[in-house]
């Protein structure tokens, strides 16, 4: 049974050529694709930056159909520097303020990852913030010109406290034109974290020449796990983040592995593992088993349960990436 899923699927040919473009693989056009199918793929997966970053190499040889995304750089360059000069923005009036906050995800991961913030797409800027500061680094936002976006459960603060006591909400939205924040008081899976604990973790980077906080890694990493298993690992973009994480010097998938079975939530890690090989991500052979085991030579027992899960989980994530 475990053979069987080591195989790789077979993928549309579009989904196959979008992929090792943005892997920077060689390839060759193969005839016939359907352009509009391989355009819905990239929309539906956020990987334009990589994309264009894959095809810059090629000159008169590329097709129109793909030559025409090399025009879509500038676009997401100046998106991504918005981004960047929004959360420098923010960060400075919290932090002149005396409200701590952590960057979570964003155009800093993206820096982290690929070496520059325009290579990974995000619709939004999640922040966190100790629940005890929510309410004033909400009035600072609007200050500066956010909008909290109000639902009819949430449009007055008593209503809003009681949605996030029964429903467990864990960020507001505000808007700023095409900007958009995510105000977090809680991380993705450390519910019973409270924001000292990650706040003592943290990491700091340096953006416009100021200090600005990160989850540490320890937090960062498994964060990324649990958020592309929230939304079913519904995009590339979300497995290709994980993916880049194997070429960080010293990241070790065993010590977050270990970190996420502690929690309860080990097969999320054995799936996005066990995704990425079934895709053909190239150099993950050796460890599409045994990266995630706490030993090398066998499967634990109390991992079974977890690999088994991961297992009978894994065919329902294809579906979600060929549309």
């Amino acid at each position: 049974m475990k053979e069987a899923y080591l195989e790789t699927w077979q993928l549309p040919a579009e989904l196959e050529l979008m992929l090792k473009l943005c892997l920077r693989q060689p390839v060759v056009i193969p005839e016939g694709l359907d352009w509009d199918y391989f355009d819905a793929l990239v929309s539906q997966h956020r990987v334009q930056p990589l994309l264009i970053r894959g095809i810059r190499p090629y000159g008169a040889e590329l097709p129109g159909e793909l030559s025409k995304y090399k025009a879509m750089q500038g676009k997401f360059a100046a998106s991504s520097m918005a981004r960047l000069q929004a959360l420098h923005s923010v960060n400075a009036a919290l932090t002149d303020a005396g409200i701590r906050m952590i960057s979570m995800k964003g155009p800093l991961l993206s820096m982290e990852l690929y070496g520059d913030p325009s290579l990974r797409t995000s619709r939004d800027l999640d922040l966190m913030v100790a629940q005890e500061d929510l309410a004033r680094a909400g009035d600072m936002l609007k200050e500066m010109g956010y909008r909290l976006e109000e639902h009819i459960t949430t449009s007055t603060p008593a209503r809003r406290r009681f949605y996030q006591r029964i429903e467990n909400e864990k960020h507001d939205v505000y808007n700023r034109g095409d900007i958009c924040l995510e105000l977090h008081w809680k991380g993705d899976y450390q519910t019973e974290e409270s924001f000292d604990m990650l706040w003592a973790r943290r990491e700091e980077r340096q953006l416009m020449g100021r200090p600005i906080a990160v989850l540490g890694a320890d937090d960062r990493y498994p964060a990324l796990f649990t958020h592309a298993a929230e939304h079913g690992f519904m995009r590339l973009r979300w497995l290709l983040d994980l993916y880049e994480l194997r070429r960080k010097p010293g990241f070790d998938w065993g010590h977050v592995y270990g970190m996420m079975a502690a929690q309860g939530i080990g097969e999320i890690a054995i799936l996005a593992l066990l995704v990425m090989h079934r895709l053909g991500l190239p150099g993950l052979e050796d460890t599409a088993w045994e990266g995630f085991r706490l030993t090398k030579d066998r499967i634990e027992a109390e991992d079974e349960a977890a690999l088994q899960k991961a297992m009978e989980l894994c065919d329902r994530v294809l579906p979600l990436l060929v549309l």
